[in-house]
C-alpha cells in the first residue's frame, strides 16, 4: 500500500475522533503524514506556534487483534508531529499488551509507515516522559531521534531543563545528544547501529516474511545455506571446536 493509502485509510478511521476539542492537530497533518520524519517541521501551527500534544487517553478496550493495533497506530500517526508523544505511548500500549512474536507480527503486515526501530526509540520516549505535564510537553522538539536522546535523561531531568530554557522546540538532534553526553556519557556511549547491523536485520526480516510463502524444497535448500554460514562464522570465534550438527 502507497503512503497515500496508508494515509487516506487511518483519516477515515479518525473520523469518531475529530469531535474530540482536547486533540491538538497540526496544520497540513494529512500532508504531514507523507513525509519522512527529515521533513516534518520542529514546530506545528505556524510562526513559531507549536500545537501541543495532550496525553493519550488509554482505549475503553484494548485493540483484540495485530489488525486493530495496527489501524489505531495509523490513526494517532497521521494525526502529525504534534502528536508524536501520544503515538509513543500507543506504541509502548501495543508492545505491552501484544502476546509473544505480536510485536514484530507488526511490521510483517507492511502497513506500518514506519520501521521498527523508530518505534523501539519511540516506545523509551512515551516510558521516559509519561510523566511530563503538558506545560513540558509543549516545549518538546518534534524529532523521534532528538526526543529518544532526551528521553535517555530521564523526566525529572528534562524537566529541570526546560525550565532552564536549554530544551525547547528548537533544539537539534546534535544538542540533544550533547545533553546526554553531558548529563549521562554512559548512555551516549551506547553504539549506533552501523549500515552492516541495519542491512542484518533486513535480511532476518525478509526471511521470516518469505518463510510462509516458501515450499518445503526451498525451506529446506535455505536452511542448508544458513547452516552453512553459521558454521563459517563459529569456525571464525572458534577454529578448533567443531560447529554442532543436529
Amino acid at each position: 500500500m502507497t503512503a497515500t493509502g496508508l494515509c487516506n485509510e487511518a483519516t477515515g478511521l479518525r473520523a469518531a475522533d475529530e469531535a474530540r476539542p482536547h486533540t491538538a492537530r497540526a496544520n497540513g497533518a494529512a500532508v504531514n503524514c507523507l513525509l519522512p520524519e527529515a521533513s516534518l517541521p520542529e514546530e506545528a501551527g505556524g510562526r513559531g506556534k507549536r500545537a501541543k500534544c495532550c496525553a493519550l487517553p488509554r482505549p475503553a478496550a484494548v485493540p483484540a487483534s495485530t489488525a486493530a493495533w495496527v489501524l489505531e497506530i495509523l490513526r494517532i500517526w497521521s494525526q502529525g508531529p504534534a502528536n508524536t508523544l501520544d503515538l509513543a505511548r500507543l506504541l509502548g500500549q501495543a508492545r505491552g499488551s501484544l502476546p509473544h512474536g505480536g510485536w514484530t507480527r507488526l511490521w510483517t503486515t507492511e502497513r506500518i509507515p514506519f520501521s521498527k526501530r523508530k518505534a523501539e526509540m519511540l516506545v523509551v520516549v512515551g516510558r521516559n516522559l509519561e510523566e511530563l505535564d503538558a506545560q513540558s510537553v509543549a516545549r518538546l522538539p518534534a524529532s523521534w531521534t532528538t526526543l529518544y536522546y532526551l528521553a535517555e535523561l530521564g523526566h525529572e531531568l528534562v524537566e529541570l531543563l526546560i525550565g532552564q530554557g536549554r530544551i525547547h522546540p528548537r533544539l537539534t538532534r546534535a544538542q540533544a545528544r550533547a545533553l546526554l553526553v553531558e548529563f549521562k556519557p554512559e548512555a551516549a556511549q551506547k553504539p549506533a547501529p552501523s549500515p552492516l547491523d541495519r542491512r542484518f536485520s533486513c535480511f532476518v526480516k525478509l526471511v521470516r516474511a518469505a518463510i510462509p510463502a516458501w515450499p518445503v524444497g526451498e525451506r529446506q535448500l535455505r536452511r542448508t545455506q544458513l547452516l552453512a554460514l553459521a558454521e563459517e562464522l563459529h569456525a571464525s570465534i572458534n577454529p578448533i571446536s567443531q560447529f554442532p550438527r543436529n
